[in-house]
């Protein structure tokens, strides 16, 4: 892209998690000295402007230190009303026309430490940069540009991927690295099993 656009990072922190039969929402759950969400702040603030949280109402105001975007509701599921509630929060607040929009998943700890900039590279102009691994996407880790999300329209359940597939968009696969169970750098946490090999794999690799 030709000229520097603001990248703000949002975490994906979403709900509790139904499947991790856990008392704490899935994104507080610890991984070693952390917790997820903290480990997915601490991993992608480094590689962008800012970074905001899109949460679920259970999850608001939790840390002071960050600032926290409800999901605004209406057609929008999942992880696509927080791309669409967090972009029209920058616009209210920052009055920005243009930006890049940079997601990552809260539940998904040992994301590549340089997502951000192989996204970048990708991006077209007016579309959106979706990361894969192995062939297979990874909707959750995507750049967006503010463009992209304007053109989105409110199909009801219209997902993350469907989204993503109706703007322009490049696919960029990233490569297994030793930093994550099975060489997986999107290695998602979605079961209490999964929760364990992560933690296993933190405790032998070390708390990095």
């Amino acid at each position: 892209m030709n000229r520097r656009r603001p990248v703000i990072g949002v975490v994906l922190a979403g709900g509790r998690g139904a499947r991790m039969n856990a008392e704490r929402p899935k994104p507080l759950l610890a991984l070693g000295d952390r917790s997820l969400l903290v480990r997915a702040i601490e991993r992608l603030q480094p590689q962008v402007d800012e970074i905001v949280v899109s949460v679920a109402s259970s999850l608001e105001q939790v840390d002071p230190r960050w600032t926290f975007v409800a999901d605004a509701g209406g057609s929008f599921h999942g992880p696509l009303n927080g791309v669409v509630s967090t972009a029209r929060h920058v616009e209210a607040t920052k009055g920005l026309s243009s930006f890049l929009l940079m997601t990552a998943a809260a539940d998904t700890p040992f994301f590549p430490r340089d997502v951000v900039a192989s996204l970048s590279a990708r991006v077209p102009p007016d579309g959106v940069a979706v990361a894969s691994h192995r062939t297979n996407w990874i909707p959750t880790f995507a750049l967006w540009t503010s463009e992209a999300i304007a053109q989105i329209d409110d199909a009801p359940e219209r997902s993350l991927r469907s989204a993503i597939g109706v703007v322009p968009h490049v696919v960029v696969d990233f490569p297994d690295m030793d930093d994550a169970p099975d060489g997986d750098p999107f290695f998602n946490i979605n079961t209490p099993s999964d929760i364990e090999r992560a933690r296993h794999h933190v405790a032998v690799y070390g708390n990095r």
